[in-house]
């Protein structure tokens, strides 16, 4: 089935993460394993929720591989990371987006006539411009209730004005696009492959600090190994700890000729009001401290 041959997939990107970089990682996943997992989904899009966690379960395991965070990284971390939203929020869109071709007659007219208007009565509010909102068909079974016609009418009518007025179909997929899919930063794909996850598993807590492994139940005590502080987190790493102050020294010199603030918010994201190039400068200074520190 689906799942088998996707899971089959993952294996892509077993053997190729430690070699290749986050980017390329993540267009092998959307060209090969991705599409695999929404072939036809806006015809069994209805199917159960044990059998929907079991797909998004194989877009997790891809997230973990390209992003190298923990087996009990949780979901929103891993697309958060990535930028990336669930299968069950692009199967949604896939069918809006037929949704809104049907309506516009740019699909065959036998499913337009599957669609009814709603009219409200005298006495209710039509808060809704004609032809914006439709009414449910009788539904006398779950099997149907769940069905294409009726779920997929039941998110046009949540979907917001602007979006149903899209005057074109680039245009609707677009705002769509926009109001789903969580944002990412382009340079957290920059640089060697190694710090890259390293600098991944600090930014979201998951590295092997004392700290991160700590609050994940992985060790008893959080203190640093080096000079006994209580916690050994990012703070303590980048800015406190008297192991690294040579190479401290090194990367607030840095941050300092390219005016950037020595701050830890700065050295674990950059920041989206800088340029890709100036976040990637970031980024590799980051990554030369942590080669340096031989911490990891």
């Amino acid at each position: 089935g689906i799942y088998e041959k996707a899971c089959k997939r993952l294996n892509i990107l077993r053997l190729l993460k430690h070699t290749i970089d986050r980017e390329t990682l993540v267009k092998i996943y959307m060209a090969f394993i991705r599409p695999r997992l929404e072939y036809g989904d806006v015809v069994w899009g209805n199917c159960t929720k044990e059998n929907s966690e079991l797909l998004e379960k194989v877009q997790i395991e891809a997230a973990r591989i390209i992003t190298g965070l923990r087996v009990n990284s949780s979901r929103s971390i891993l697309y958060s990371e990535l930028g990336w939203e669930t299968l069950q929020s692009r199967r949604d869109n896939h069918k809006l987006i037929l949704f809104y071709k049907i309506i516009h007659g740019l699909a065959p007219q036998y499913l337009l006539d599957l669609i009814q208007p709603y009219f409200p009565t005298e006495h209710a509010y039509n808060l809704r411009s004609n032809g914006n909102f439709y009414s449910l068909p009788l539904c006398r079974t779950t099997s149907y209730y769940n069905s294409f016609i009726p779920s997929t009418i039941k998110l046009w009518n949540n979907l917001d004005a602007e979006i149903k007025h899209s005057s074109s179909l680039s245009i609707f997929k677009s705002k769509l696009k926009n109001q789903n899919i969580p944002k990412t930063c382009k340079h957290y794909s920059f640089g060697n492959r190694k710090e890259n996850i390293i600098l991944c598993q600090l930014r979201n807590k998951a590295s092997n600090l004392n700290a991160h492994l700590f609050k994940d139940f992985l060790i008893a005590d959080s203190r640093c190994t080096n000079c006994g502080s209580e916690s050994e987190g990012n703070i303590h790493f980048f800015l406190e700890c008297p192991r690294y102050t040579q190479q401290r020294v090194k990367l607030f010199n840095q941050f300092n000729d390219i005016s950037v603030p020595f701050h830890i918010n700065y050295i674990l994201y950059g920041s989206s009001d800088f340029s890709y190039n100036l976040n990637c400068k970031i980024v590799s200074y980051v990554h030369s401290y942590i080669i340096a520190s031989k911490r990891f």
